[in-house]
This record gives structure tokens, C-alpha cells and sequence, in this order.
């Protein structure tokens, strides 16, 4: 590696102007980057890392954002001081990024070919179509994409997240940067994609000697890909060094706060002679992917194939498997939430009750006992109301009885139960982050008092040490309310920390169950210690 800095940020400053006032996102920065390391920038939603790093190929919403001070050297040259003309030469040439959202960063309407090529005609208009196919096939190729030469035909959406991460991660490299700027890259992938990932990147990293600025919020990853770490709060880099000095020694308490929020702790075991409060046997989920003309199915997916589980109250089943194993629809199938003729289930009782093919009263009594929490708080929560409309709607449909006192009453302990204030009723879910919108979420179906909840990956979108905050109100609010849980994450470790037994998903199908000490300690599958290996390496 060169003494000399491929990229240096000096004293930057980010503004940025709105209505009311001036926001200052980033404070006084400073870091950088030699040819061919790797230094990550870690820290909590909102710190200011994303920023930072849209900073340096200017992608913010100008003139609305500002740099009062700084600059931003790379390889001499000052890129806030550049013209249009010249940013162009650095942007995808010699600097590229790959986003944290691949469905999002990529467009809908456009194959793979399509938008890989875009950039690669940008930057060098006089290729021909036939070298563009090329390219675009060997850059597939490069990333591991399965079935390369198929695959360029393919729309976003026929393919897995990882998938598009890999399309994302091609198109960076089609004109051979000397940056990659990866921003939360693996946060939205399975485990063991998220391990695959991280390896491409390194793989790619030795074979073309880029420099990588990695930004993320999780310690775990950066172990694993970083040579040199900067920890940003509130705007600030407070900490940086090696990742073995930063990891080993940390100094700041942020940084320290950041490294111990990994989430601990095993669920204390329930009452193994609580009654059975949900069973369901020979659960099958199938859909149509094809018809004919006429309306024959000519392709046939099975989601969902032949799967019983029984849930004792107060019990926590935790499932696990990667996107499109079928653990969401399962829990859907159960709430019956899904058409009925993409559904054919054996037995299906709660309380005892069998509850398939329920009239209209009789469904509204059970989906006020069984009740589900969303993965993305955000999408779930109407932004046009306050919160105490929210939680004032549930009680409206199912406690149509309860006068204005008594349904203030049970608002003022559900806030009180997921560790909100009373003075954040009257304020809209955008007014809030990310872990307190998931607190309203749980707030919402709390405030009903149901025996049991459908958490659906309710902690994914969410930074390490809110997910453990998360999961320690999950935790507290089961012990006070007896409440039983079928918990669907992809996270050995938030599944290790909130669950009785666990269930081992693959392609519709139970590869593998028990309780937490049999998969953890003595796992039989390959494929859980595959996942285990992932998570816990």
C-alpha cells in the first residue's frame, strides 16, 4: 500500500437548509483512505455516515445541502471545488457506489443488461452493442452471478436480494473504480448472503486493488472486512484507529456502548405445563406463477409444504431461514391472512377452537386475540395519523363499549409498557426513528391485550443496539402479559435471545427443529450450520 492518501476529507461540514432552520448533519470530519484498505465507518442511524459518504461524489440535494467548510481530496484534486464536467469523470470512473437497497437503486422497468450497459455507454460512448453484451456478461461473471448469460434478460424483481446486491455491486465495477464506496451493503441480506457478499467484496477488492469505504452500523461486519475503522455520533467521528485497536480498546463510550449492544441473553424458560394455545397440522401453501390462456396453471409454486407446529402459551417458536423459505407465509397462513385457495391446512385450532372457515363476528373475536407485528414500522403506520389516533383505532373496532376515560387509560399504560412519553401521543410516526416507530407498532397491537403475536422479522430494519433494546421490551411485555410468540427472523442471534425452540426453514420445508440448546449446541443439518456459521463466526 502507498504512504500517499487515495481519498482525504478535511474539516467537513454537511447543512442543510430547511424551512424552519438550519439542520448540521455532519461536523467537522476528517479521514482517509489509501490505495487498496478498507476503513469503515460505523455508527447509529442518523450519525451522519451516509451523508459523509454521498459527500465525496456530492449526491446530496443541492443547493438545499451546503459545505461551509471542508474539502474533499482525492488523489490531489478537490471534488467540492469541481466543475459538472469533471465530476462525471470521477463519478463511475474512478470513484463508484453500491447502495444499501439493490430493489430500490435499480430500475423496475429496465433489464440487467439495460442498466449495466447504461453505464458503461456513459463513460465510453463509442462501444458497440456487441462489446456492451460482453462486458455485461464477464462483469456478471466477475460478481458470481449464477447463470450469467440468462441472466441479463431478467428483470429486478425475478431475482433474490442477493442476487441484485451482486447486479448492484457489476455495475460498479464496469469501468474498473479505484473507490467503492459500499453504503450498509448486507444489512437488508440473509445471513449467509450477507457472508457471501462480504466475501465478493474482499475476493474483488485483491483481484483490482480498489480502496473500499464501507459504512454500516454493525461491529460484526466490520471484523470482518475493514482495516481501519471511524466511529461517527451525532455528525462526529469521536473514535478511529485499526479495527483490532478501535474493537479491542475502545476509548470513547459511544464506541463502547456501540460493541456491547450486540444482543445477549436467552429467554428464561417457560411453564412446560401451560396449556397449548395454538396447533396447527399439515400446513401447505401453493401459488400460481403461470396460466394458460385459459386459465390452466402451468407453473406451480409451493411455498409451504406439510408443516405442523404447536405453541404452548407464554412459549416463544422462533422460525429461521433465508428470504423465500416460506417463514413469513407460514405465519400468514396461520393468521389467515392469505387466499383461501392458495391454502390447505389439515387442523388449525386456537384455544382448542378450530378456527378455519370462521364467520365475519367470529374472525373479528379471533383477530383481536392474534395479532401481528410488521417487519418495516414505517409502512406500517398510517403517516397521516398521530399516534394516539393509532392506538385509539384498534380500541374503537374491538372495544366499541369503552368510554373516552377508560380507553385514555389503557393508551397511558401501553405507553407506559413500551417506554414512550405521553407528550409523543399527539405527533406523527415521521417524528420518530426507527426503534421508537417499531415501540408504536407493538404499542398498537398491545393495547388490545391478544394471547398472541406474529412478529414478522420486527427488528431487521433496525440498528444492533435497537434491536436489543427491541427485544428486551418483547421479553418484558411476554412475562407481564403471558403472551406467546411466533417469532420469523433471519437472525440466529435475535432468535437465540427471544426463543423457546426453534424451527429450521428451507424451501418451504422444516429442515431441522428443537430447542434453543439442540440447534445452538448440537445442530444436525448442514444448512444450520451453515446459518450458524454466519452468524456467529
Amino acid at each position: 500500500m502507498s504512504n500517499q492518501p487515495l481519498l482525504e476529507v478535511k474539516n467537513l461540514y454537511v447543512n442543510f437548509k430547511l424551512p424552519s432552520h438550519t439542520f448540521n448533519a455532519v461536523k467537522g470530519v476528517n479521514f482517509e483512505i489509501k490505495k487498496g484498505e478498507t476503513l469503515a465507518i460505523v455508527g447509529q442511524s442518523g450519525s451522519g455516515k451516509s451523508i459523509t459518504a454521498m459527500s465525496i461524489l456530492q449526491l446530496l440535494p443541492y443547493p438545499m445541502a451546503t459545505h461551509p467548510r471542508g474539502q474533499i481530496f482525492y488523489n490531489g484534486q478537490d471534488i467540492i471545488s469541481m466543475s459538472k464536467k469533471q465530476l462525471l469523470s470521477v463519478r463511475g470512473n474512478l470513484i463508484s457506489m453500491v447502495f444499501q437497497e439493490p430493489m430500490t437503486a435499480l430500475n423496475p422497468l429496465q433489464t440487467i443488461y439495460t442498466q449495466i450497459a447504461e453505464t458503461i455507454f456513459i463513460h465510453f460512448p463509442k462501444t458497440t452493442k456487441k462489446q456492451a453484451k460482453k462486458r455485461v456478461i464477464e462483469l456478471l461473471n466477475i460478481v458470481h452471478l449464477p447463470r450469467a448469460k440468462e441472466r441479463i434478460n431478467s428483470y429486478p424483481h425475478e431475482l433474490s436480494g442477493g442476487q441484485l446486491q451482486r447486479v448492484i455491486i457489476a455495475m460498479a465495477l464496469a469501468n474498473n473504480p479505484e473507490l467503492l464506496i459500499a453504503d450498509e451493503p448486507t444489512t437488508a441480506l440473509d445471513v449467509t448472503v450477507q457472508q457471501q457478499i462480504l466475501e465478493l467484496l474482499m475476493e474483488l477488492q485483491d483481484k483490482f486493488k480498489m480502496a473500499i469505504l464501507f459504512i454500516t452500523h454493525d461491529f460484526t461486519v466490520v471484523r470482518k472486512i475493514a482495516d481501519r475503522v471511524c466511529v461517527m455520533q451525532k455528525g462526529k467521528i469521536v473514535e478511529q484507529g485499526t479495527t483490532k485497536q478501535v474493537l479491542s480498546r475502545p476509548k470513547h463510550s459511544y464506541t463502547k456502548l456501540l460493541l456491547k449492544s450486540n444482543i445477549r441473553g436467552e429467554k428464561k424458560s417457560h411453564n412446560k405445563h401451560s396449556p397449548v394455545i395454538l396447533d396447527a397440522e399439515k400446513i401447505n401453501v401453493t401459488f400460481t406463477l403461470k396460466k394458460s390462456f385459459f386459465g390452466t396453471p402451468l407453473s406451480i409454486l409451493q411455498a409451504v409444504k406439510d408443516i405442523s407446529l404447536s405453541i404452548k402459551q407464554g412459549q416463544t417458536i422462533g422460525i429461521v431461514g433465508e428470504s423465500g423459505s416460506g417463514k413469513s407465509t407460514l405465519g400468514k397462513a396461520i393468521l389467515q391472512l392469505l387466499e383461501k385457495e392458495n391454502v390447505n391446512i389439515k387442523s388449525l385450532k386456537f384455544e382448542d377452537k378450530n378456527i378455519i372457515n370462521l364467520n365475519a363476528k367470529e374472525t373479528k373475536a379471533m383477530r383481536k386475540e392474534m395479532q401481528l407485528v410488521f417487519q418495516d414500522p414505517f409502512g406500517s403506520l398510517s403517516p397521516r395519523m398521530t399516534i394516539n389516533d393509532i392506538l385509539l383505532e384498534g380500541l374503537d373496532v374491538h372495544f366499541p363499549k369503552l368510554n373516552k376515560k377508560e380507553k385514555y387509560s389503557l393508551i397511558k399504560q401501553v405507553i407506559k409498557d413500551v417506554g414512550l412519553k405521553l407528550d409523543m401521543l399527539n405527533r406523527y410516526p415521521h417524528e420518530f426513528s426507527g426503534g421508537q416507530r417499531q415501540c408504536i407498532a407493538i404499542a398498537r397491537v398491545i393495547i388490545l391485550r391478544p394471547k398472541f403475536l406474529f412478529l414478522d422479522e420486527p427488528t431487521s430494519a433496525l440498528d444492533r443496539n435497537v434491536q436489543a433494546q427491541i427485544i428486551d421490551l418483547l421479553r418484558s411485555l411476554q412475562k407481564k402479559y403471558n403472551l406467546t410468540y411466533l417469532f420469523i427472523s433471519h437472525d440466529l442471534s435475535v432468535i437465540k435471545s427471544l426463543s423457546d425452540s426453534v424451527i429450521v426453514m428451507k424451501d418451504g420445508e422444516v429442515v431441522e427443529q428443537g430447542t434453543i440448546k439442540q440447534i445452538f449446541n448440537k445442530p444436525k443439518k448442514q444448512y444450520t450450520k451453515d446459518l450458524l456459521k454466519a452468524t456467529f463466526d
